[in-house]
């Protein structure tokens, strides 16, 4: 059953002449004259209605912050610092969509698709034998399963060039590694175009120390023109991670 936010409704905060309660139906909420929400419900002294209900009526979406969730435009999530989630929970950063599932540990990874790759930062780490790549000695493979969602109203191509990214696995001790491959079809380190609601599924693959342990997974969401934003995942969850000493898949 999907969880649906409340919050209290104070119909002075949103001023007398833009929110009211319908007189003869106090379940149904007006804004602008316009009908916003018909799921509100009272409780004590106070009325409570869905955030997303006031967000769509309002043009805006609800995106969840480190410290809650914040209502903003369609495209400027970028003023919302610090757009969090966990394993498992699709994360919107305005402009974005993305999902992260199935944290495994891998004795090698073979490509999937033909991707640009950085030969440079995965030679002293890893072993190439074609389109397989095996961690050299001191080092383990990491593979998290991806999905992105184009959340805009215009086709966007995804952007993962390292240098114009932050996307790492951040350690315990405060370190932090890039992944060695992000497995989507292409030669400059850019997606086809994905249309409004299309979404891009692709493997992330790291290489990291065997000391190692990864707490959080960093993942920038941007275009080539738009540097966009840093959405944090959570590792911490010891059914789930990849994690030494966690379960692996």
């Amino acid at each position: 059953m999907k969880a649906v936010l409340y919050s209290a409704l104070t119909v002075c905060v949103l001023a007398p002449a833009h929110a009211q309660l319908k007189p003869s139906n106090e379940r149904t909420l007006l804004i602008n004259d316009t009908l916003a929400s018909e799921r509100l419900q009272r409780v004590g002294d106070s009325v409570m209605v869905p955030i997303a209900d006031v967000a769509k009526a309002l043009g805006l979406t609800v995106v969840k912050t480190s410290k809650g969730y914040a209502l903003v435009k369609d495209g400027g999530a970028n003023q919302v610092e610090g757009v969090r989630g966990k394993l498992g929970e699709t994360v919107f950063d305005g402009k974005w969509r993305l999902t992260v599932t199935n944290p495994r540990e891998v004795p090698s990874y073979t490509l999937e698709t033909k991707t640009a790759t950085d030969y440079g930062l995965i030679n002293p780490i890893a072993k190439i034998n074609g389109t397989t790549y095996e961690p050299k000695p001191g080092y383990r493979l990491l593979v998290y399963r991806c999905e992105v969602k184009n959340g805009q109203k215009s086709a966007q191509q995804l952007w993962w060039y390292q240098s114009d990214t932050h996307t790492a696995l951040a350690d315990a001790s405060g370190e932090s590694f890039p992944p060695i491959l992000t497995d989507i079809a292409s030669e400059a380190f850019q997606s086809k175009p994905l249309l409004p609601g299309a979404k891009l599924e692709f493997n992330l693959v790291f290489c990291v120390p065997t000391s190692a342990n990864p707490r959080e997974l960093v993942f920038t969401l941007r275009t080539v023109a738009d540097k966009g934003s840093d959405v944090r995942i959570s590792l911490t969850d010891p059914n789930l991670n990849a994690n030494r000493g966690g379960k692996k898949r």
